[in-house]
């Protein structure tokens, strides 16, 4: 009943994602960007997208110490994908507001995350992996393939009709499932990014890990993931294609695999962009239970 209150003429979108504002601007280098802007918690990111598809873990997590240290920086989200159309691989950083004005001035805090983007770029390329900016056009279509693809991109991304339950989410007619994974232990991280890279045919598969840098900015910080499985059917046969892939995993790795509860919607608005959505927005945990 909740998402009723958050449908529009536009379409229903990820509650999550409705207080976000995306703005474009131009980076330190010259390319333009967005970056979405999250005023209530005084935040806002920007992205990457990778040059290729598939990405190394230990590559991501190389980046993810580089960027450890950054001043200001609450978290990073990698989004890798897999199945028969996958989305390209991206990186959001995502950062606080660091004066009183870029609090209240949307396009000010923006302007100084332009003077940042270095950072991401020498993190990438310290790491050998090629990267560019992600547009506002890119943020919006990326936003619109794990949302609802059968709508136009738009930002927030939006769907012509959402039913959640405790289990699961049907979002236009495809249903999606949720898992956390611990990827904090790195036999896990590899295991699991490789299975679902390696996907060519079958449901749609992506996996974000969020990073979260430790107090001592030191690089060192906790890593958490989580993965959706999506298909144009029934939720029992999703459900049962998700345990298909999850019992091919070692039995080691299936430990690390738990099913999520009450927080599918946060689950597939996780891969949409735009922050950290599972630390940031635990309150619409609430609403989806």
């Amino acid at each position: 009943m909740w998402w009723k209150k958050g449908k529009s003429d536009h379409g229903i979108a990820p509650a999550a994602m409705r207080s976000m504002r995306l703005v474009e601007s131009i980076d330190a280098a010259g390319f333009p960007f967005g970056a979405v802007v999250d005023r209530p918690r005084s935040q806002a990111s920007m992205g990457l997208v990778f040059e290729d598809t598939i990405v190394d873990t230990s590559l991501l997590a190389e980046v993810e110490a580089h960027l450890g240290d950054s001043e200001g920086l609450v978290a990073t989200t990698c989004v890798v994908s897999g199945g028969p159309h996958p989305a390209p691989a991206r990186m959001w950083a995502t950062f606080r507001a660091r004066s009183k004005s870029q609090r209240r001035d949307d396009d000010e805090f923006v302007t100084d995350l332009a003077r940042r983007s270095t950072q991401l770029f020498n993190a990438a390329a310290d790491s050998g992996l090629e990267v560019t900016p992600l547009t506002g056009s890119q943020i919006k279509t990326l936003a619109a393939y794990s949302w609802s693809d059968m709508q136009a991109p738009a930002w927030p991304p939006v769907a012509a009709k959402v039913d959640e339950t405790a289990g699961a989410i049907v979002i236009d007619e495809v249903a999606h499932v949720g898992f956390c994974v611990d990827i904090d232990v790195p036999e896990v991280d590899a295991e699991i990014a490789e299975a679902v890279q390696a996907l060519a045919v079958g449901p749609r598969v992506s996996l974000a890990r969020h990073f979260r840098p430790g107090l001592d900015g030191a690089g060192a910080g906790r890593r958490i993931g989580v993965l959706t499985v999506a298909g144009e059917d029934s939720v029992e046969a999703v459900r049962a294609v998700a345990g298909v892939m999850v019992s091919a995993l070692s039995p080691r790795v299936q430990l690390h695999v738990r099913p999520l509860l009450g927080r599918e919607s946060l689950a597939v608005a996780t891969m949409c962009g735009g922050g950290v959505l599972g630390w940031q927005h635990l309150d619409v945990t609430g609403k989806a239970a």
